[in-house]
């Protein structure tokens, strides 16, 4: 959250209830209009969140929960919300409770495409991804052709065999064991680049490789080649 332009806070407290004293607790969420993301359109609307809940569209929402909205203030350059506050009552999930909330997500999917009509609001985004991925500033150097060679990113490709992710014209190849075989079996010259951490390589290598853990590789990459055939695994 921008500190400038949106404010979290949760509230406690404890309060006389029918001569019993008794904890409380909520949430206020804050957000200052902001020019620049006016517009419903946009991925990040300043006021989507706000009109949400002001509409009653999460209330009764099939699979999930959304917290109880306790008051809605729109002052037109200011909106506040002031919600429930919901403990995780259990502070670290087991698998079983992954499993319950995928279920509870496959519900709210499948409730849309089965039977409910989508939300056709005016501040839904309809472009949600698109637009944000046309906003991340680092997207030229995920294109770039210079940040796919890298050696260290390189390696990373290889060692999680993710050949369809680099671009078609990197100068970057990948080669199957067999065929790393097939090579050296000629005595193709070949330098062999393990990327594993050391234990890893003593315990066991390709016959002819060294040892460079993936963490040093950017700084020792004056060590490699600039011909020829170089391999990381």
């Amino acid at each position: 959250m921008q500190p400038s332009l949106r404010a979290l806070y949760r509230w406690s407290g404890r309060a006389l209830v029918d001569r019993a004293e008794r904890e409380w607790s909520l949430i206020l969420k804050a957000w200052l209009r902001d020019p620049k993301t006016d517009q419903p359109t946009t991925w990040n609307y300043w006021k989507r969140e706000f009109l949400a809940y002001s509409s009653g569209m999460l209330e009764g929402i099939p699979g999930i929960g959304a917290p109880r909205l306790l008051r809605a203030v729109d002052q037109g350059e200011v909106a506040f919300l002031w919600l429930e506050d919901v403990p995780e009552a259990e502070p670290r999930w087991e698998t079983d409770r992954y499993v319950l909330a995928a279920r509870h997500l496959g519900r709210f999917n499948g409730a849309y495409v089965a039977d409910l009509p989508l939300p056709d609001a005016d501040f839904l985004t309809r472009t949600y991804l698109r637009s944000w991925t046309n906003w991340i500033p680092w997207l030229d150097s995920a294109r770039s052709t210079k940040s796919w060679s890298h050696a260290i990113v390189a390696a990373a490709i290889v060692m999680v065999g993710a050949a369809p992710a680099a671009p078609p014209d990197s100068p970057v190849s990948f080669i199957t064991v067999d065929a790393l075989k097939a090579l050296l079996d000629r005595r193709v010259r070949a330098d062999i680049i393990d990327v594993r951490h050391w234990p890893q390589y003593v315990e066991m290598h390709i016959k002819g490789a060294r040892s460079m853990p993936l963490s040093s590789v950017s700084e020792r990459a004056q060590e490699l080649p600039k011909t020829g055939l170089v391999v990381f695994y």
